[in-house]
């Protein structure tokens, strides 16, 4: 009888347990995230930073290493967080550009 009593317990304690965990939603990642700057841009990225905006949308600023093409960093914003595609984030800076030294070419 105690053997029995024993193995409900332990039964009851695990249903509750796995009925307990919250549900997995995917996420974004700040490390996808970086995948996207090295992939997309120039960018060597040193230190990446996350800030959720008023509309749901998250930002991301990061500094990169290379400081010619990007010199005051590199900004991302992704629409939707709860989304693991980063696919769907936009790179709003563009990489600076010296065209005027071609003038100095022969």
């Amino acid at each position: 009888m105690k053997a029995i009593k024993g193995k409900i317990t332990v039964l009851v304690l695990g249903v509750l347990i796995v009925g307990s965990a919250s549900p997995a939603y995917p996420e974004l990642k700040d490390e996808q995230v970086g995948h996207l700057i090295f992939m997309k841009t120039d960018c060597r990225l040193q230190k990446l930073r996350s800030t959720d905006n008023e509309d749901g949308s998250r930002a991301y600023t990061g500094t990169c290493q290379n400081l010619t093409h990007y010199p005051d960093g590199i900004r991302v914003t992704c629409p939707d967080p709860d989304n693991d595609d980063e696919r769907t984030c936009t790179i709003h800076t563009k990489p600076r550009s010296f065209d005027h030294l071609d003038l100095l070419r022969r």
